[in-house]
């Protein structure tokens, strides 16, 4: 999978593998934003924290996004009655305070930079759409500004624009968290965790964390406890693509509403190189186009930049009506999860009430948050979730590559009953991995733009060689049996 933009060389300091039976308070399993953004909260509890990460700090889904802290994404509040709208506004802008606050406290240097958020329309169904926005924006009271003069060289019809939003590395960011963190809590890194059982912790390697209290930050939440959230989202992925450009955008911050043609522009820098960043229009997670960077490449083209410095993909889970799940499923149980692409403000919010419950009881997380909720269990947007899961685990389940075809990388074949794919590396053995996810069981395809297998059910996606990505699925994907080479398998 290819690296983000934001991506650099290594921490100085590596985090030890949980490779022991340990104990601790509380337990934090995942550790991209959330995750970080708990043990920050509570590192001054009194009570000992401990972050579990299955694969390695800074590599997680956390620093594959733009980098935008704003309460403005899109064209979302129109979309929510009133009261609603006004609640949703505050806590969103409210995140973008603290973390100016968090940067200053931990003297995070990640290139925080405050500017206008703005929305802009580009066709005349674009420009209905703003128009509600723009009057729901009003109703409640945000602080509208005139949008800045970047020079972009596309017509816009209209645009409306939110003052005091914000922009920063997420690497870095998230690096100087860990940095303030390091001494304050226990991490530990490539430890996959693949049971709950009793207040512990079971780790791919049987060592056991006991702990008091859980929260559970990874994207999918794989211990759901019955809340049936694999029918309660659907996955986009988005391509996202840097290209070298001229300092005169610093401070962009945009996207474009218009259906089905949604773009994300910002301005970035790093290492004092001007770039600009672009990512959509999403792409569903049943569907793997052959180049998904074309589009970005082309609009890059006509917006007079045309040296890409990396492309990549980013995926997140869109629950109804765009509102997250945050709060317990059991007892001394949290998740956050579904964040529908609006990863930084609603990671803070998470963060702060997960963790304002934990140590008040009394704290109560508004109904329309809350991780059990169950207005939207029959509804028809869950049903028609569950009919779309239930075809993505019979389509392709006995499919495999066409006899007489070249077997390459991403071939499938079928011996003694199960489906593998085959890999086929520049240099190195030829081998095959079993095409079940282990998390239900889903038919996995490859992904020939990242160069992975993933999951079309709900989400998980593996390296070529088996290893896992992303949740649900902490488990890796099995080899074929004995001498793993394509040759003899297939005689």
């Amino acid at each position: 999978m290819q690296k983000s933009y934001w991506q650099k060389q290594r921490l100085q300091w590596e985090a030890a593998q949980l490779n022991e039976d340990q104990e601790t308070d509380i337990a934090i399993v995942g550790g991209g934003l959330t995750g970080l953004l708990c043990a920050w909260l509570l590192k001054d509890s009194g009570r000992h924290v401990t972050v579990v990460e299955k694969r390695r700090f800074l590599e997680n889904n956390s620093v594959r996004n733009t980098g935008k802290v704003s309460a403005l994404h899109g064209a979302f509040y129109h979309t929510l009655p009133a009261e609603l709208a006004q609640s949703v506004y505050e806590i969103n802008r409210r995140a973008v305070d603290q973390y100016e606050q968090l940067i200053q406290a931990a003297e995070i240097q990640c290139g925080w930079q405050r500017t206008a958020a703005v929305l802009a329309a580009q066709s005349e169904e674009g420009t209905a759409i703003l128009k509600q926005e723009k009057a729901a924006l009003n109703a409640i009271g945000a602080q509208l500004t005139d949008p800045p003069a970047w020079g972009l060289p596309f017509q816009q019809q209209d645009q409306v624009a939110l003052a005091q939003q914000a922009l920063l590395d997420p690497w870095l960011f998230q690096k100087g968290l860990l940095e303030a963190l390091k001494d304050k809590v226990t991490l530990y890194e490539e430890s996959p965790i693949i049971e709950i059982q009793d207040h512990c912790l079971i780790s791919d390697g049987s060592y056991v964390l006991r702990f008091q209290d859980l929260i559970l930050t990874t994207q999918f939440p794989a211990f759901d406890r019955l809340q049936l959230y694999a029918a309660r989202f659907h996955y986009q992925r988005e391509a996202i693509a840097a290209f070298r450009c001229d300092p005169a955008l610093n401070g962009l911050l945009l996207n474009t509403v218009d259906p089905s043609e949604a773009l994300s522009l910002r301005f970035a820098q790093k290492e004092n190189e001007p770039a600009l960043l672009l990512a959509g229009p999403a792409i569903g997670i049943h569907h793997y186009p052959k180049d998904p960077y074309a589009q970005l490449l082309q609009t890059a083209k006509t917006l007079d930049v045309h040296q890409p410095l990396a492309c990549w993909t980013a995926q997140d889970l869109i629950p109804r009506h765009h509102l997250p799940f945050i709060g317990q499923i059991q007892d001394h149980f949290w998740v956050a999860t579904g964040y529908s692409k609006w990863g930084y403000t609603w990671a803070m919010t998470a963060a702060e009430m997960i963790c304002s419950q934990l140590q008040d009881a009394a704290y109560v997380i508004p109904d329309y948050l809350r991780a059990r909720r169950k207005g939207d269990l029959f509804s028809l947007y869950t049903l028609g979730n569950a009919g779309t899961l239930t075809e993505a685990f019979f389509k392709d389940r006995f499919s495999v590559s066409p006899d007489g075809e070249p077997l390459r990388t991403g071939s499938v074949v079928r011996l003694h009953g199960r489906r593998y794919g085959v890999v086929i590396p520049e240099q190195g053995l030829e081998f095959m991995v079993d095409l079940t996810c282990p998390h239900m069981g889903c038919p996995l395809h490859y992904n020939p733009a990242d160069q992975t297998w993933d999951c079309p059910c709900h989400g998980s996606r593996f390296t070529l060689d088996g290893r896992s990505l992303y949740s649900p699925s902490n488990v890796s994907l099995q080899h074929y049996p004995g001498i793993n080479s394509l040759h003899p398998n297939l005689k």
